[in-house]
Parts: structure tokens; sequence; C-alpha cells
């Protein structure tokens, strides 16, 4: 498997676990009651310090993630809400920074991931 392959692979197992984990809670952002719920990033996919970082994505609607950008305010004061300002404040600092996953660690994330998603079964 090629490196985006491996992103791919775990991006699809990573949103499947949030969606699973969330599935019985309301939307972080607006508190609508859905069962289609989406995988919602404060910080966006495209930075790799909180990419994965369950802290950093939970469910959404899709109208909150699709139609209204991921209604990033929202998801913030969700977030502190539900875990607390700490939270909130120390994904701000893991997403300072900068870095590149070897093709080995995003193979122990997709071991961990499909093991997480088992339990659910």
């Amino acid at each position: 498997m090629t490196y985006t392959d491996l992103k791919t692979k775990l991006n699809r197992l990573f949103a499947a676990y949030i969606r699973m984990r969330d599935k019985d809670k309301p939307c972080i952002s607006c508190g609508k009651n859905t069962d289609d719920k989406e995988a919602g990033h404060f910080y966006p996919r495209t930075n790799l310090a909180v990419t994965w970082d369950e802290m950093n994505v939970h469910g959404q609607c899709i109208d909150c993630n699709r139609f209204k950008n991921g209604n990033r305010s929202a998801l913030g004061r969700g977030i502190a809400i539900r875990y607390g300002e700490s939270v909130v404040e120390a994904l701000d600092i893991r997403s300072q920074a900068r870095i590149k996953l070897k093709s080995y660690e995003l193979l122990e994330k997709i071991d961990y991931y499909q093991s997480k998603l088992k339990n659910f079964n």
C-alpha cells in the first residue's frame, strides 16, 4: 500500500469509529439528534498533528459538517461543554505541531481502530 492508501484507509476506519462512538449522542455543534452523523473535525484533516485525535473529531449532523463548513465555533463550544475548556486548550497546543507520520505509524493506527471497531460489534 502507498502512503496515500494508508491515510485513506485510516481516515475511513477512524471516521467509522467516531460515528459509532457518538451514535447515541446529539450533534456536538447544534445538539440535533440524528442517526446520520459524520466525523466532524475541529481542526481540519490537513493538520496531521490532530487529524486522528479523538478529542478533535466528533459526531456532527450533515448540516453542520457539510453545509455549515464544520460549524467550527459551535463545535469548539460543544467540545468545551462536553469535556471542559482544558481539552480545547490542549487541542490548540497539539495542533501547532508539524508532523508527518511514518507508514508504520499509520499501520499501527489502522490496527488500533480496526480493533476498536470490532469492540462495537
